[in-house]
């Protein structure tokens, strides 16, 4: 099991060096919701993540009363904006389902959003959601299963199944976690696998190659990534 955070404006000042020599291996940020909202902490986390080498992702938070196309393009614009001048995410992104919504409107919504930023990434997206919010609002949908799972469930010794996934990527365990370089709570997350293991989660090159297992490749862009 590899340690983890995820990050948003909420967390504030942040002393990554502190994070890793804690353990922390991997992070997710917040960057985007709605059609407009950007993360104002976000350029700053991903150029100090980086800094310490590890692996970073971002996520949206998606906002079902908007088209989810019009989300999905603002979240890659802010991508492609904040790696340009800070280095690329290395970690597959995330959209983030939390807000109810009906089903239906669910359903095509999140579908419609992680097909966008698929075909424009070249990486499968993540979905984060919780057992009780999905069995609850989405309900029984096969379709989704091909998209990896991060599971938010806490007070519990391991997350619970739902249908349609079989297993888990990542795992938010808290809300109130408490780590060295963070002032306040952090939600933490454990990944059920090695460093290795972690890397091949990691994008494509321009060429299709994927940037693991090999140090060297990924050293290419970011050098300091820790093991």
């Amino acid at each position: 099991m590899l340690h983890g955070v995820d990050l948003s404006h909420w967390q504030g000042d942040v002393d990554f060096k502190l994070l890793r020599q804690a353990g922390v291996k991997f992070c997710f940020l917040k960057f985007t919701e709605g059609t407009t909202h950007i993360d104002k902490r976000a350029i700053t986390y991903l150029r100090d993540a980086r800094t310490q080498g590890l692996p970073t992702g971002a996520y949206h938070y998606y906002q079902p009363k908007y088209h989810p196309i019009d989300q999905a393009e603002h979240f890659l614009l802010t991508m492609t904006g904040h790696e340009g001048r800070e280095g690329e995410l290395m970690l597959p992104t995330v959209i983030d389902v939390e807000v109810r919504a009906s089903s239906a409107t669910l359903r095509s919504g999140i579908l419609a959003f992680c097909e966008h930023v698929e075909q424009a990434r070249g990486v499968t997206p993540i979905i984060y959601t919780s057992p009780g919010f999905w069995r609850s609002y989405v309900g029984r949908w096969d379709e989704c299963v091909r998209f990896p799972l991060w599971v938010a469930h806490y007070g519990t010794s391991y997350p619970s199944q739902f249908h349609p996934w079989v297993r888990w990527h990542f795992w938010q365990y808290t809300s109130a976690g408490r780590m060295p370089g963070i002032a306040g709570n952090v939600d933490l997350n454990l990944f059920p696998g090695t460093w290795l293991d972690l890397l091949k989660l990691c994008k494509r090159d321009q060429n299709g190659e994927e940037l693991s297992p090999a140090y060297d490749r990924i050293q290419r862009r970011s050098p300091m990534v820790q093991p």
